[in-house]
């Protein structure tokens, strides 16, 4: 039976900034420091669990996570961090083949310059079966990422 989980990294302390450990979640990490706060607010709320800014989030200019199992990508909320205005985030969700990964779904979040630097961009994705998640701005300017929700089979 599927069973969803959101990653929301509150239960990984309270320092200032720390790298998130290897078998988190059981996802291998790589590129990731966790900080206390989020800079941006969400505006929409796709989800319940999208209704308040996440305590910790995940910070830096390139993420990736992997798992050893298949897992759906359900949501995410994503923020340009404190003082960026228009940001390129690419998020690109791959699977593992016979042959290496296969990419299935690759897209560009844009922030728009007009609003503040605080907004959150939160989208509602739905991609399946995948096995590593990619998420970096074309730029290489720094964003937030405050929650990962998945569903494993």
């Amino acid at each position: 039976m599927p069973s969803s989980t959101l990653i929301d990294f509150s239960d990984l302390g309270s320092a200032a900034t720390i790298p998130i450990p290897s078998n988190y979640q059981n996802f291998h990490w790589l590129g990731y420091d966790l900080q206390e706060e989020f800079t941006g607010i969400p505006l929409a709320n796709l989800d319940s669990v999208f209704t308040t800014p996440p305590a910790r989030v995940i910070h830096g200019a390139g993420f990736q996570m992997t798992a050893d199992t298949p897992f759906d990508l359900n949501d995410l909320s994503i923020a340009p961090h404190s003082g960026l205005g228009q940001l390129d985030i690419t998020i690109k969700a791959s699977r593992t083949t016979n042959v290496g990964l296969e990419v299935v779904a690759s897209f560009v979040i844009r922030t728009s310059p007009q609003s503040s630097p605080d907004t959150a961009v939160i989208s509602n994705l739905t991609v399946k079966n995948i096995s590593q998640l990619q998420i970096f701005s074309n730029s290489m300017e720094t964003f937030d990422v405050g929650r990962i929700s998945i569903t494993r089979s």
